[in-house]
């Protein structure tokens, strides 16, 4: 049944864009706000319309795949994600990297919204995930042993563009909770301690599945506050949103960059 859903959207897909894309970005919450900034927008095709394609209500996510240009280059971008919390299952959540392999990506771009746990980071910052912390489960046992899901020639991509775009680029460790509720102060003071510069709700098993599928990966984080015990205010999703919102142009300028530099 799972195959036959990976070819009834293969097949619908394969019909509807009619180019064979390298280049794949998964925009987080929020981070649909640098669409019209970054990109030009040359076809959308709504989650729903895609056959066993996992759709998300979570605010912040678009639900659509979305076929951009950019300087002369067409990639594929995916404006939001399904979420383990939502109830969806780990296979259905990497449905999409599954597709994307099929249809001949070859390097992925997957960025979130984040907590920062370093006591470093600020509402803002762009974090470069150098590693990650596994807290959701995953669709399947890795059959293949793989020491590092990131990719190292796209990490040095990524530091370049932020140099040339004068962009200041933290790095760190993401750690990814199945939520949906925010962590207590004492969680993030052990998710400190075992080394997380950031938590989120997503992220990870998209990466498992990539890498697994032989894909290159590249993972971003947008500091979109500092996590709980680290800030008397409570946490509030919309807060995450608006804090990613106003760093759109700095997010848009580093994405640009980057696929520039893959060129």
């Amino acid at each position: 049944m799972a195959t036959q859903k990976l070819q009834k959207a293969f097949d619908y897909l394969k019909t509807e864009l009619k180019f064979e894309p390298q280049t794949a970005l998964i925009l987080g919450s929020g981070w649909d706000s640098i669409l019209n900034f970054s990109f030009t927008k040359k076809q959308s095709i709504p989650y729903r319309d895609i056959p066993g394609w996992p759709v998300s209500d979570v605010p912040g996510h678009q639900g659509k795949l979305i076929r951009c240009a950019f300087k002369n280059q067409s990639l594929i971008v995916l404006s939001g994600r399904s979420h383990y919390y939502e109830g969806f299952s780990p296979g259905e959540i990497v449905f999409p990297i599954r597709i994307l392999k099929s249809l001949g990506v070859r390097q992925l771009i997957i960025t979130n919204a984040a907590g920062g746990i370093n006591p470093d980071f600020k509402a803002g910052d762009i974090m470069l995930i150098t590693d990650h912390l596994n807290f959701i489960p995953r669709e399947i046992p890795d059959p293949k042993r793989i020491n590092s899901y990131y990719d190292p020639g796209l990490m040095n991509i990524a530091r370049q563009a932020a140099s040339q775009a004068d962009v200041k680029l933290r790095e760190g460790v993401y750690l990814a909770t199945t939520g949906p509720s925010f962590e207590t102060p004492a969680e993030i003071r052990m998710m400190r301690w075992i080394g997380a510069d950031a938590v989120g709700m997503s992220t990870v098993p998209e990466v498992l599945t990539a890498g697994q599928l032989g894909l290159k990966v590249l993972g971003l984080s947008c500091i979109a506050n500092q996590a709980t015990g680290l800030t008397p205010k409570p946490l509030r999703h919309e807060e995450v949103l608006t804090n990613v919102n106003a760093s759109k142009k700095t997010l848009g300028l580093l994405i640009r960059t980057i696929i520039e530099c893959l060129s």
